[in-house]
């Protein structure tokens, strides 16, 4: 069972764990293959009891930080409606769980910044809150941290820049240690 992806002309195979098997680059492409498009080999991950923390900023206001493994801060810097897709995830996750425990208000999510690298991103966001209901929405957002939806829609904005960027600025056809096989497919 292989998983196929197709972008700008180039056609990637994938074993069950991820694995790139094969890479293949049409030469008749208009375009030319960008070296760093490469899925990473590992899935997109949030270590929420490590990697997350929610501080109180001042009486009416949370200040969190999580860090995503993986993940490529380079894709939310380029196009803001990414992270703003995140931050009504995270908004969204956070709203339902509240209402779970019985706290009403409304806690709007704005992540204010994504700072890291083409291998991991830490997205700094903050809520309005009231000092009292803060116990209560730190504890939401820790459990918010680890529901899958909010680490589906982080790969989900991630890959698609992949397929959106179409590789415009890039003009090299590196092979780059061997990684890439250059041929025609009928």
């Amino acid at each position: 069972g292989y998983e196929v992806t197709t972008n700008a002309g180039w056609h990637a195979a994938y074993d069950r764990n991820g694995q790139s098997v094969v890479q293949l680059f049409l030469l008749d492409s208009p375009t030319t293959p960008n070296p760093e498009w490469n899925y990473f080999k590992k899935r997109a991950t949030v270590d929420c009891d490590k990697d997350h923390t929610v501080t109180v900023m001042d009486d009416n206001t949370l200040f969190g930080v999580f860090l995503v493994k993986y993940c490529d801060a380079t894709d939310f810097a380029a196009k803001a409606s990414r992270t703003k897709n995140v931050a009504s995830r995270l908004q969204s996750l956070l709203d339902a769980h509240l209402n779970t425990q019985g706290v009403k208000g409304q806690f709007p999510c704005q992540i204010i910044k994504v700072v890291g690298n083409t291998t991991q991103a830490e997205f700094h966001y903050t809520v309005p809150c009231a000092k009292s209901q803060q116990a209560a929405v730190i504890s939401s957002l820790k459990s918010t941290c680890k529901h899958p939806h909010l680490i589906n829609t982080i790969i989900h904005e991630n890959r698609r820049y992949k397929h959106d960027s179409g590789f415009a600025g890039s003009s090299s056809s590196s092979s780059e240690g061997g990684k890439f096989l250059f041929s025609m497919l009928i």
